[in-house]
C-alpha cells in the first residue's frame, strides 16, 4: 500500500504536545503543581488559625475552604490549559522554518519506507513499537537507533473510514499493537 500526505508544522507541533501531555514526567510536574496548592491552602487555613482573635475564624475558615476546593477542582484543568500552551509555543520555535513537507508512505512485506525530498526512511517491521490512531492522526512509533521516533500520518490523508481501516489492517497483519487514544 502506498499513501501520499504532507506534514504541517501544525502537524507535528500537535504530536508533540500530545507526547509530552501523556509522558510520565508531564504526569509526575502536575501532580507535584497539584500537592503544592494543597500545601499552600494548608498554610493559609494555619495562619488564619493562629490569628483568630482578630476575626470570626468559623466564616473565615470556610470561606478559605470553599476557595481552596474551587480552586484544586479547577487548577488542574487551568495548569494543563496553560502547560498545553507554553508547550505548543516552545514546540512551534523549535520547529521555526520547518516547511511543509510531503512523505510518500510506502508498506510491503519487508518494511515501512518514507520518503521526501530530502529524506528517505526503511523501518523493518521488527522495528515498529506500536500505532496509537488519535482523533486527527496516526502516530507510528518506530525504534530507530535506539531511539523512540515517530511518523505521523494526518486522518485528513484518507478518503474515507474504510481506507484508514484498510491501512491499520496491514499494521494487524504484522502482530503491531494499534491504541486507539
Amino acid at each position: 500500500m502506498k499513501i501520499y500526505y504532507e506534514n504541517t508544522l501544525e502537524d507535528l507541533a500537535d504530536c508533540n504536545v500530545y507526547t509530552i501531555e501523556n509522558s510520565s514526567f508531564f504526569k509526575i510536574i502536575s501532580r507535584i503543581y497539584t500537592l503544592i496548592v494543597c500545601i499552600i491552602l494548608l498554610v493559609i487555613i494555619i495562619l488564619v488559625y493562629n490569628i483568630r482573635k482578630l476575626l470570626s475564624t468559623e466564616i473565615l475558615v470556610l470561606y478559605i475552604l470553599l476557595i481552596g476546593m474551587i480552586w484544586f477542582f479547577i487548577n488542574p484543568k487551568m495548569f494543563k490549559k496553560t502547560m498545553r500552551k507554553h508547550l505548543i509555543k516552545n514546540v512551534r520555535d523549535n520547529l521555526s522554518g520547518f516547511p511543509t513537507t510531503e512523505f510518500t508512505l510506502t508498506l510491503n512485506e519487508e518494511r515501512i519506507s518514507i520518503e521526501s525530498k530530502t529524506t528517505q526512511y526503511k523501518v523493518p517491521w521488527s522495528s515498529i513499537e506500536n500505532v496509537k490512531v488519535r482523533e486527527n492522526y496516526i502516530c507510528i512509533y518506530i525504534q530507530y537507533l535506539n531511539k523512540l521516533g515517530c511518523f505521523v500520518v494526518p486522518i485528513k490523508t484518507f478518503n474515507d473510514p474504510s481506507e484508514k481501516d484498510a491501512f491499520l489492517q496491514i499494521f494487524k497483519q504484522h502482530k503491531i499493537d494499534i491504541i486507539c487514544v
